[in-house]
């Protein structure tokens, strides 16, 4: 008997499944990821920022203030990294950390003058990679890839709220 092909909408007993790594969405989605996250680094560490402090920077570039949990939410990462990386943002000068005053537990985040310049600095070569890994793709396979991934989010938030 041989072995079927992996699909959507189709379980097969484990024994059926055949699913090459190169027909893994996740594994494909990884590596874009690895590849983007490496273009930029390579052009915002001459500014001293690394990506995971980006992530941050990029949150805070379009709101005024977040709480230190805010952050962490937004990102999907957990409160020790995320007191690590602000850190590192705050002795680089980019950011200030201060207690709330009517809410002692929470912690505020705002962005220093210098780190609201290098908004436009930064941004600039987000564009840039951004705008390299699309030089061969057409207007209607963008809007339809986007397309693809906002469904394939939604269902796997929904899996996400399952019990």
């Amino acid at each position: 008997m041989g072995q079927k092909k992996f699909r959507t909408g189709q379980l097969a007993s484990v024994k059926d499944v055949h699913f090459e790594l190169r027909e893994s969405l996740a594994l494909q989605m990884r590596d874009m990821h690895r590849l983007f996250t490496r273009s930029l680094e390579r052009r915002i560490a001459t500014y001293g920022i690394k990506v995971s402090m980006w992530n941050y920077l990029r949150i805070l570039w379009e709101k005024t203030q977040a709480t230190q949990k805010e952050l962490s939410e937004a990102l999907g990462i957990r409160g020790p990294t995320t007191v690590l990386i602000l850190a590192s943002l705050e002795k680089s000068g980019l950011i200030n950390r201060q207690r709330d005053q009517k809410d002692r537990r929470n912690v505020n985040i705002r962005l220093t003058t210098k780190g609201i310049a290098l908004k436009q600095v930064l941004l600039k070569y987000a564009v840039e990679v951004q705008q390299l890994a699309l030089t061969d793709v057409s207007d209607s396979e963008l809007k339809s890839f986007s397309k693809t991934l906002r469904k394939m989010r939604l269902q796997l938030e929904k899996d996400q709220s399952v019990g």
